[in-house]
């Protein structure tokens, strides 16, 4: 219902308040870009060559959260890579 206006930005993502810590907003909105970029192949594409080119690192603390400080095989490696260049 709030949503067009959130979008718009002419609300905050959680207009009623939130529980989050600031990491954990951070988070979130990374999560959120990564679900929206699943929808639309072009911007994953995007997104994956952003994230191994600029060779960004999430912050431990952040892997840790997600269960992706010791990632291992492709996919885990690959997932964290795309978290990592989303932050």
């Amino acid at each position: 219902m709030l949503h067009p206006w959130t979008e718009a930005g002419l609300l905050p993502g959680f207009p009623f308040g939130t529980d989050l810590t600031a990491d954990e907003l951070k988070i979130v909105g990374a999560l959120r870009r990564l679900k929206k970029a699943t929808q639309h192949p072009v911007d994953l594409v995007k997104l994956a060559l952003r994230s191994f080119w600029e060779g960004r690192e999430a912050p431990p603390a952040y892997l840790e959260r997600l269960g992706l400080d010791e990632a291992k095989g492709f996919k885990a490696l690959f997932i964290r890579k795309l978290f990592a260049g989303n932050l």
